[in-house]
């Protein structure tokens, strides 16, 4: 996989916080690390209340807290999925979201595999 390492590593500790944040204490997160064709996956599962399909939606948008969240006193500006998914995108890649309410969540980020290097840099 090609892509910025400082930028993959603030995406994945946005997806691990969120999942710790809205685990019960206890919980298990787990995070995964698959190979696809043309991709490499990472999933971030948590086991906490999951999330209505109609509020999917939502969580990607800047801003975009779920009134669980608020109500539950989750701090948080709903501004990290929404960057993360942005930094993911600026690289080819992207974050998907699969919830069952009262089973958890799984946040995978993709990024293409094989990425050709940039012209003219050198890597060590």
């Amino acid at each position: 996989m090609r892509a910025d390492p400082e930028q993959v590593e603030t995406i994945l500790r946005n997806l691990v916080s969120n999942a710790l944040k809205y685990s019960p204490d206890g919980r298990d997160v787990t995070v995964t690390v698959r190979e696809q064709p043309g991709w490499v996956a990472v999933d971030v599962t948590d086991r906490g209340g999951g999330i209505a399909e109609e509020d999917l939606s939502k969580l990607f948008q800047p801003f975009g807290r779920l009134q669980s969240a608020i109500a539950a006193g989750i701090q948080g500006t709903g501004l990290g999925l929404h960057l993360s998914r942005g930094l993911a995108q600026a690289q080819g890649g992207d974050i998907d979201v699969a919830s069952r309410p009262g089973e958890g969540s799984t946040f995978t980020l993709r990024l293409p595999r094989g990425r050709k290097r940039p012209a003219g840099r050198v890597h060590a």
